[in-house]
């Protein structure tokens, strides 16, 4: 448990940190890194 909550807090703070760095993923980019899945 405690385990899953340090992965989850430093999750969260990696993704604020990147947002501070600066603009969103470009919906192209991040098709890319995540794939939807075909239709």
């Amino acid at each position: 448990m405690l385990a899953f909550a340090i992965h989850y807090i430093l999750m969260v703070s990696s993704s604020y940190y990147d947002f501070l760095q600066g603009p969103p993923i470009p919906a192209e980019a991040a098709a890319q890194i995540t794939p939807l899945p075909s239709n």
